[in-house]
């Protein structure tokens, strides 16, 4: 779980979370490497699990910030994210909504401006 920005809770760049089903309590991983900021909230970016690849995807596709957007990886056995962002298809319109689905191996994106009605559907698989 990560990202968000109201309120900003974490300083500098990381704001992930994990959750330990042993102790029952999130723990602060301190990954090294960032996604770009502490900020990614849902109007900008989409957060999901790959369980596939066991890694985090954030998809950063809006923001003010053109050169945070992209798809930053976060590797939980290194504790780090990339390097840097992977490209990101166009988008058209505003991603509304997104999901993993973990039987095809993809993530679906329903991208779509308020009340038009070009609305798009992407899908995108991640590989290591």
């Amino acid at each position: 779980m990560g990202g968000g920005s109201y309120p900003v809770v974490k300083e500098g760049d990381n704001a992930l979370w994990v959750f330990d089903l042993k102790n029952l309590e999130w723990v602060d991983p301190r990954p090294r490497g960032s996604c770009g900021s502490n900020s990614y909230n849902t109007n900008i970016s989409v957060m999901e699990y790959d369980a596939k690849s066991d890694r985090v995807l954030v998809f950063r596709h809006g923001g003010e910030k053109k050169e945070l957007r992209g798809i930053w990886v976060y590797d939980p056995e290194a504790n780090s994210w990339g390097d840097g962002p992977l490209k990101l298809p166009e988008w058209r319109g505003q991603c509304k909504n997104a999901y993993y689905d973990s039987k095809l191996n993809v993530y679906v994106f329903h991208c779509a401006g308020d009340s038009a009605e070009d609305g798009v559907i992407w899908v995108y698989r991640y590989r290591k």
